[in-house]
This record gives structure tokens, C-alpha cells and sequence, in this order.
């Protein structure tokens, strides 16, 4: 047969018998061929074919992923979900194919520093049709908390604010090992009454950051008991 494709197509294949096209509008999309056999006899042929719509699909918003050991970050905020109404899946691009599983759980470590690309695949079961979407992932080096020099202090000392402790914005300190809460009286500025602190060691917690971005540390304050007077 000779097969003659009157609807214009993206691709026809070299025997005619099969043509591949795609379609800028959803809906029912009329095909037109003009078939012949070896004897010279022709007809006209036509069908319909239905166009289904693409499922809307997002990747989640553009993040940032710290490079720290043993630690994963979690790709969040995409949908469909992974198995809502239909498959979804992450891969990565690049330097960032072994970076992903497909649940879009990310380990930072395996491709260092710099700003990479996933893609978020996902196909509906009702339609079968597939669609894609890409978030950017920056992953940058791991910024250590240091809290600071242990320090000393006396039982009528003034109230004190920590120092020397990075990095200087962006923090919070809390109490914590049996250290009384409400002798925080800033969490943000790392301000502490000592009047709440009787004599004894009271642990201080820095903490910034969040996900693979989280890190911390301990600061000491010994509170010395006032001389007695007599």
C-alpha cells in the first residue's frame, strides 16, 4: 500500500504506514490519509483522534541543600504526589543524575558545591499522558555554629550577653541539661540573666540553620558561689 498522509504530521515513517504529530490544543483532532494498493485502486480514509490535556506538574520551589555527611535533604512542595492519581518520579540532570532517589531525597555530598537541576516526572493513570517539571537546587558548603568560649562567671555578676559566637546573626540559643529556661532573656542576641543561674555549670544551645543547612554547639557557664562574709 501506498499511504498518503493529508493531515500535515511532525514525522512520517519511510514506509508511510505509521506518522507521529503533536497538537498545540487539547480535544478531538480529525486525521485524513489517502490509501492505494499495488492495483491502483484508492480510498479515503478519516478518523478522529482525541488530544488529552497535559497533567499540571511542579517541582517544588527552588532550594538550598548544605554539604554535611550523613545528612539527606527532601525535595518538598511538588505535586501531584508520588502516587496520587497517577506515578511521579526525580532524576537529576548533569552532575546531579546520582544525586536524587526518586522519592526526591537528596544527598548533597555526592556533587559538591554549585547549583543543579532535578526534574520532576510524573504520569496520570486516567490518561496516561506524562509531563515534566524542573527545580534548581543550589548546594553550597556548610556553615559550623561555634558558640562560643566557656565562661565564668559570679552569683551578683550583671546579666551577660555571649560572645565571639558564629555566626552572628541569624541564631537561637536555648537552655538545656537541667539549665533553667527563663534565664534566656534574649534567645536571638544570647542574652542571659545570672540571677537565675545559681552556683553550678549550665549548658547554652546555638543552634542555626535548618535541614542539611542544621547545625550547632554547647557553651559552658560555670556561676561561682560569692564569698563567705563573717
Amino acid at each position: 500500500y501506498f499511504i498518503e498522509w493529508l493531515t500535515d504530521m511532525d514525522e512520517v515513517s519511510n514506509d508511510g504506514y505509521s506518522a507521529t504529530n503533536s497538537w498545540s490544543s487539547i480535544g478531538t483532532q480529525l486525521i485524513e490519509v489517502f490509501v492505494t494498493d499495488y492495483n491502483g485502486c484508492s480510498e479515503y480514509l478519516s478518523f478522529d483522534v482525541f488530544i488529552n490535556d497535559l497533567p499540571i506538574v511542579f517541582a517544588g520551589a527552588d532550594t538550598t541543600f548544605c554539604n554535611q555527611d550523613g545528612t539527606f535533604g527532601q525535595i518538598e512542595g511538588f505535586s501531584p504526589g508520588l502516587n496520587e492519581g497517577g506515578v511521579g518520579m526525580f532524576y537529576g540532570l548533569g552532575a546531579a543524575e546520582n544525586a536524587v532517589s526518586s522519592t526526591g531525597a537528596v544527598d548533597p555530598t555526592t556533587i559538591g558545591s554549585g547549583t543543579f537541576q532535578l526534574v520532576y516526572e510524573y504520569t496520570f493513570d486516567e490518561t496516561g499522558c506524562t509531563n515534566t517539571d524542573t527545580v534548581e537546587i543550589q548546594v553550597t558548603n556548610l556553615e559550623i555554629a561555634f558558640a562560643g568560649n566557656d565562661t565564668t562567671i559570679c552569683f551578683n555578676a550583671p546579666n551577660i550577653q555571649f560572645e565571639n559566637y558564629y555566626p552572628p546573626n541569624g541564631v537561637t540559643w536555648s537552655a538545656i541539661n537541667g539549665t533553667p529556661q527563663n534565664a534566656i532573656i534574649d534567645s536571638q542576641l544570647g542574652i542571659i540573666s545570672t540571677q537565675n543561674l545559681p552556683p553550678g555549670e549550665y549548658d547554652f544551645l546555638l543552634e542555626y540553620g535548618s535541614g542539611t543547612c542544621y547545625t550547632s554547639d554547647i557553651v559552658t557557664v560555670t556561676t561561682l558561689p560569692l564569698p563567705q562574709i563573717s
